[in-house]
């Protein structure tokens, strides 16, 4: 549990510091909710199915926890999180407005997102209509059923996939060689799954942009 906690200790001093001396207070707003994702549990499972994700994210899936909450702490430290929110047991740390590409990186049930907009209005709203969301959503899910090979199956192949891609003739710039992955693929299908189940079948899946299966050959 120390590794668990080591930058989240570091993060509420530098926050604490921060709103002391500027009246600035996000960066230890942040990191306390950072903090409290360990704790969090997805409100969908029933008791017995919270109590194993809660035992097994600081067990099974010790190895990614510890890394995803040092990881949102630091970026948080680094002023790249402007919001922190929960839902489905994943814990998202949100740099909105930003430049570049939106692009998301998934360690545990800590999700790192970098967007171009602002959120406005519910959270859960937003990522039902936002399939990134969902699809960094849906390798948490594979982390819950990996536990201590997630990182060497996915991620550290997604981090070196995302890395080397390339274009595909006939594809939105956006969907290369990365997105049809064996893991990116099983990402968006775990979320489609998750979320037409827990809400209320309102999905109609962006297939195009996330795709779940190969693309037939013309």
């Amino acid at each position: 549990m120390a590794s668990i906690s080591s930058l989240n200790l570091s993060g509420a001093v530098q926050g604490l510091l921060t709103g002391i001396f500027s009246d600035d207070w996000k960066v230890f707003r942040n990191s306390f909710k950072i903090a409290l994702g360990n704790f969090y549990i997805d409100e969908n499972r029933t008791f017995m199915g919270g109590l194993w994700q809660g035992i097994s994210r600081h067990t099974w899936e010790l190895p990614q926890t510890s890394i995803g909450t040092n990881y949102s702490q630091f970026m948080n430290m680094s002023d790249e999180v402007d919001r922190v929110e929960y839902l489905g047991g994943a814990t998202f740390s949100i740099n909105e407005e930003s430049e570049g590409s939106d692009y998301g990186i998934t360690i545990g049930s800590f999700i790192k997102m970098n967007i171009k907009d602002k959120i406005e209005g519910d959270f859960t709203e937003y990522v039902l209509t936002h399939p990134l969301f969902m699809h960094e959503y849906g390798h948490y899910i594979d982390s819950q059923r990996m536990g201590l090979t997630y990182l060497i199956n996915v991620g550290l192949p997604s981090l070196i996939s995302a890395g080397t891609s390339e274009e595909i003739d006939g594809e939105p710039r956006w969907v290369n060689t990365h997105s049809f992955r064996w893991y990116e693929m099983n990402a968006n299908k775990n979320a489609e799954r998750y979320f037409n189940k827990h809400y209320g079948n309102r999905i109609i899946w962006n297939e195009r942009d996330y795709p779940r299966h190969k693309r037939l050959k013309r």
